[in-house]
């Protein structure tokens, strides 16, 4: 008689942070400062430190913000996708699903330009 169980682990699929390019000026600090970041990020999911992740890709993303006028807006937005995204992975793999939802939830009505973003990553598949 087989009395061996086996449980199934969530493995988080992490998105990777897009590299600035096209322009001749060097990217914004913020962008270094949240890509620092968000490697310390990885490197800990990859650890399975899932909850400790989860908090530094929230991190990452709030080092991501800058101005509109920034000629990299739209990679540090697509950086920030990408950190709310891994965020929301690691919760799951570490059991925090519920939290972590509602943590992106309360985001989202602070960083309205990435609300929808947010939204589609917490819609059902």
């Amino acid at each position: 008689m087989n009395t061996s169980t086996s449980t199934i682990t969530y493995v988080p699929m992490l998105w990777p942070l897009p590299e600035p390019s096209g322009f001749r000026t060097p990217p914004p600090e913020a962008w270094a400062q949240g890509a620092v970041v968000f490697e310390d990020a990885v490197t800990q999911t990859n650890k399975g430190q899932y909850a400790n992740a989860a908090e530094t890709f929230l991190k990452a993303a709030t080092l991501l913000k800058t101005d509109i006028e920034n000629p990299y807006v739209q990679t540090l937005e697509a950086g920030r996708n990408a950190a709310y995204h891994n965020a929301y992975e690691c919760f799951m793999a570490a059991g925090k699903a519920d939290a972590g939802k509602t943590r992106l939830q309360a985001i989202a009505k602070q960083d309205l330009v990435m609300a929808r973003s947010i939204e589609a990553i917490l819609a059902p598949p």
